[in-house]
């Protein structure tokens, strides 16, 4: 019956868990170039572009996990982490986060393959230096 009335009505339900933590339930259009792009990697391939005029629908799930952190708190961890990678880079080290949806890199890229090695072995060396000190 909620799933009908998010699917019909496009009302998003919200919805308290334990410790505080929120989630919500709802429907998200997706249309014109974003469309385009979503059916391009794959996804809306069963639905008719021009019946539906470039359109599609997806259930998106959001879950809030930190609801209580406080903004000094957040300040705090930022703050140990800049200084952490500053710490690193300057002692010669390359950073690489990677996420699904992101990547970030400080460091050397280049297409030369010899270049990259002798890169490589002298960033392996350094990394090595740091982790028996």
């Amino acid at each position: 019956m909620i799933i009908d009335d998010i699917i019909d009505n496009s009302i998003t339900f919200d919805f308290k868990l334990a410790e505080g933590k929120t989630a919500e339930i709802y429907i998200k259009e997706f249309s014109d170039e974003d469309f385009l792009k979503m059916r391009k990697n794959g996804l809306f391939k069963e639905v008719d572009y021009l019946s539906t005029n470039f359109s599609g629908y997806m259930p998106m799930f959001k879950y809030q996990k930190y609801t209580n952190v406080l903004k000094s708190d957040i300040k705090k961890i930022v703050n140990f982490g800049f200084r952490l990678m500053f710490r690193l880079v300057r002692r010669g080290l390359d950073i690489q986060i990677q996420n699904k949806d992101l990547w970030f890199y400080i460091g050397e890229l280049t297409n030369d393959s010899i270049k990259h090695y002798h890169y490589y072995k002298r960033k392996l060396l350094m990394k090595i230096r740091y982790i028996f000190e």
